[in-house]
């Protein structure tokens, strides 16, 4: 002998759910988010000392201005040596 069962009424239940979507829906606002970070100190506020200005170099210091085309000249030909994208080519390929 079988025991008897009930078919409960789902109906209300399924109905509820038919517009509903598939994930888990957001449980606060971006601003909240923010504020709640900002209370545990997560966010930096405020900006610390301002970064000095590069000098800039006098057109009649001929040595500041050789030692500055020197300096580009060799970067000049680090790029030329390596160029982009090859540092990381040909090694372990399996």
């Amino acid at each position: 002998p079988t025991r008897p069962f009930v078919l409960t009424n789902n109906r209300q239940m399924i109905k509820d759910q038919v517009f509903r979507p598939g994930w888990a829906l957001p449980t606060m606002s971006v601003d909240e988010y923010l504020q709640q970070e900002q209370e545990r100190g997560n966010i930096i506020s405020g900006g610390g000392k301002e970064p000095e200005p590069k000098a800039e170099i006098d057109d009649n210091d001929y040595d500041a201005l050789d030692a500055e085309v020197v300096k580009q000249r060799g970067w000049d030909d680090f790029k030329d040596n390596n160029p982009r994208g090859a540092g990381n080519m040909g090694g372990n390929r399996g």
